[in-house]
């Protein structure tokens, strides 16, 4: 049981040092390395991997946040401030999830239910064949006229 132990201690230990991504030995303290999920924190030459599941990196911050409150690519959060009131299309997401605009203010994403995608002509979720791209296949339909 003590062998178990101590390896397990060592494992611990191994991982921990292997565990920063950036060598932090000539850095100044800060944030480096970073990606949606984590980023390596620097302090005094020594690297610590920082994972920010659930949530994701902010770079206005340069610390982990709400995705609400992170742009893309790794946030939800849109700028609202010259779009009309009404709801809109995620393409970051692919059109899986739609966004809602209220005098300038966004409020929050809301997923479609699996297999569909935001229709924005109809302001509804539905299945991608009904759906104009960019987030659907549905293919223009023209008219045509006869006797001209």
């Amino acid at each position: 049981m003590k062998l178990y132990l101590t390896l397990v201690a060592l494992a611990t230990l191994s991982f921990h040092e292997a565990y920063a991504q950036i060598d932090c030995t000539d850095l100044e303290d800060g944030v480096y390395g970073w990606g949606c999920k984590g980023y390596t924190r620097c302090e005094g030459g020594e690297g610590t991997n920082v994972d920010c599941t659930p949530d994701v990196f902010n770079e206005e911050i340069m610390d982990c946040d709400d995705p609400e409150n992170v742009g893309p690519p790794c946030g939800l959060f849109r700028d609202c401030s010259e779009l009309e009131d009404g709801m809109y299309a995620d393409l970051h997401l692919n059109c899986t999830a739609f966004y809602t605009c209220q005098d300038g203010i966004f409020f929050g994403h809301n997923p479609c239910n699996p297999g569909t995608v935001f229709n924005e002509e109809l302001q509804v979720c539905d299945f991608p064949e009904n759906v104009p791209p960019p987030c659907g296949t549905k293919e223009e339909q023209f008219t045509t006229v006869s006797g001209l």
